[in-house]
């Protein structure tokens, strides 16, 4: 069970989540806004968005741990299934 999640970072001024990188081979480089031109490194983008970053990850972490209770039940009711002294409800 392999859980991914695409999280699109948004300019903190205007909103927007297209940026250009004037050097693509760089992560240092700065981040330029395509809405307002604002400026900024791919770390304070990450910083500005970090609520809506952790929203997403608490998100996740919910879907597999309920992933994880759902598989879990249906094992243990595979493992004594006609088990007449046991009942899983």
């Amino acid at each position: 069970m392999e859980h991914k999640r695409t999280i699109t970072l948004q300019c903190p001024t205007c909103g927007g989540s297209d940026f250009e990188n004037g050097s693509s081979n760089d992560p240092t480089a700065l981040l330029e806004c395509v809405s307002c031109h604002r400026t900024t490194s791919r770390d304070q983008l990450i910083d500005d968005n970090a609520e809506n970053i952790e929203h997403q990850k608490q998100e996740l972490t919910q879907e597999v741990v309920g992933g994880l209770k759902k598989d879990f039940e249906a094992t243990l009711r595979n493992a004594f299934r006609g088990s007449k002294n046991l009942k899983i409800k």
